[in-house]
């Protein structure tokens, strides 16, 4: 939920005072310091009468609202699951739990990658990369859709050696990781 005006008069609702949306990627983290950002960067001026004037306020409000609304588009399609094993998940997956944004999405990605033109691109909105990693994990986004995608631009070497340079710098910092046994060993003799 959000409220429709985020901004009124000269009162500022941030976070989780102007809106709610469940937890799965940190959205309502990431929206306050987007709104934040927006505030302070485009619309907080020397002035009272020029920061709280109904233009400045009407703006903003319809950009958080958009910005809100991606979120849910971005939340939406997490659900779009082929699980059924409790109520919560037979519910939670019908098509009509969507959102429109989120069905044409989803609907778009069982033949190819999304592409930033089909989002509304905004600062702070859940982007391109982030929806086609969780489409993949859904499986909507296939091994054979991505390889055609990545070869009808060009970009299969360059993919496979941004992933080769990703694994060797994972391997590279986990060395000086400690492994899960270590972990809570030293997490129990914490605690006495």
């Amino acid at each position: 939920g959000k409220l429709k005006e985020v901004w009124k008069n000269n009162c500022l609702f941030i976070g989780l005072s102007s809106s709610f949306l469940e937890p799965l990627e940190a959205t309502s983290i990431h929206g306050t310091l987007i709104q934040l950002q927006y505030f302070i960067l485009n619309y907080l001026k020397s002035d009272i009468e020029s920061t709280c004037n109904w233009a400045s306020v009407s703006s903003y409000n319809q950009l958080i609202s958009r910005l809100y609304d991606g979120f849910k588009d971005f939340i939406s399609v997490h659900y779009a699951s082929e699980r059924t094993d409790s109520e919560f998940w037979r519910d939670i997956s019908k098509p009509e739990r969507r959102t429109e944004q989120a069905l044409r999405i989803l609907e778009s990605s069982k033949h190819k990658a999304i592409l930033e033109d089909e989002l509304g691109r905004m600062m702070g909105y859940a982007g391109v990369p982030i929806y086609n990693w969780v489409l993949a994990g859904l499986g909507y986004i296939s091994k054979d859709t991505a390889i055609k995608e990545l070869r009808q631009y060009g970009q299969e070497e360059s993919a496979k050696a941004d992933f080769e340079t990703h694994i060797e710098y994972l391997d590279s910092v986990s060395q000086h990781f400690m492994d899960n046994t270590e972990f809570i060993k030293l997490l129990r003799a914490s605690k006495s």
